[in-house]
């Protein structure tokens, strides 16, 4: 996935050719869809066929802007957009993982998690293990559903502490089988992480 932050989004679509690919990256490029989230407010028809525009399939959400799922749903399908993933609240994943994860089989999704975990001052090594806790429950859940949880790192994560940070944390206590990281390119190199360091040290925990 091309996009900063959206490795979730790697199937190809066969209906048309995937843009964004070249000799170094094969795609497809995605869009998560809150990129637009001013114009998704202000008018949500026009904006869905401004992406079906980009030659972009594969998308992912963050909320319905006001619809009904099944309704944002079936406009997405019009027009030739697949939802592969979406970022939900973290206390959704916490208090309602059922609910969730219903709402996301009705958009065919395979990635369910969030962006976000609410915490006070630094995002320490305590709230990071109750954080994989909540992740891993949610991914058990989810499981029932064809889904897997994963979280979407905003750089808070990477802040050292005794030999190790939060994010490391978060991958190691949580259950591959049931939880994936998405890498946001971006919150990864802004505190001066190496994407490819992370990539490569927990090889197969990333979203495919």
């Amino acid at each position: 996935m091309a996009v900063l932050g959206l490795a979730c989004i790697a199937a190809g679509c066969a209906t048309a050719p995937a843009v964004g690919t070249g000799r170094s990256f094969k795609g497809p490029v995605g869009i998560q869809l809150y990129s637009l989230r001013g114009q998704f407010t202000r008018n949500t028809v026009e904006t869905v066929k401004t992406v079906q525009g980009f030659g972009i399939h594969e998308v992912e959400l963050a909320g319905s802007y006001n619809l009904k799922p099944e309704v944002f749903g079936q406009m997405l399908k019009d027009a030739g957009l697949v939802p592969v993933s979406a970022h939900v609240a973290f206390e959704r994943l916490r208090d309602d993982p059922e609910g969730a994860a219903k709402e996301a089989q009705m958009y065919g999704l395979k990635y369910l998690g969030c962006a976000w975990i609410p915490h006070q001052g630094k995002f320490d090594v305590d709230q990071a293990k109750a954080a994989a806790a909540v992740f891993n429950r949610a991914g058990q859940v989810f499981a029932k559903y064809g889904i897997k949880c994963f979280y979407h790192c905003h750089g808070y994560e990477f802040e050292a502490s005794n030999g190790t940070t939060a994010m490391d944390i978060l991958m190691q206590e949580t259950n591959p089988s049931l939880v994936s990281f998405e890498m946001d390119i971006l919150w990864v190199v802004f505190p001066g992480e190496d994407p490819v360091k992370w990539f490569k040290k927990y090889a197969g925990s990333w979203c495919t």
